[in-house]
């Protein structure tokens, strides 16, 4: 599937958390995003991402839509 333009943003992003919270260094961090920036498939930017753990901000987002709904 081609790759929306709001998928490169949100994995550009998610490699920033990684970096940040030192699961990249910054030569892994820099290849990571120039190779962003080249993906066309949707199927390929989860390849780029499959190794990192869980996205912080997913996690607490999906914890707080769960306790929102009473489960």
């Amino acid at each position: 599937m081609a790759l929306m333009p709001r998928e490169r943003e949100r994995a550009i992003d998610r490699l920033t958390e990684a970096f940040a919270s030192d699961e990249l260094d910054m030569d892994e961090f820099e290849r990571r995003v120039a190779l962003a920036h080249r993906v066309l498939t949707s199927e390929e930017m989860q390849e780029l991402l499959s190794d990192l753990k869980p996205s912080q901000v997913a996690t607490r987002a999906a914890d707080a839509a769960g306790s929102s709904r009473g489960t």
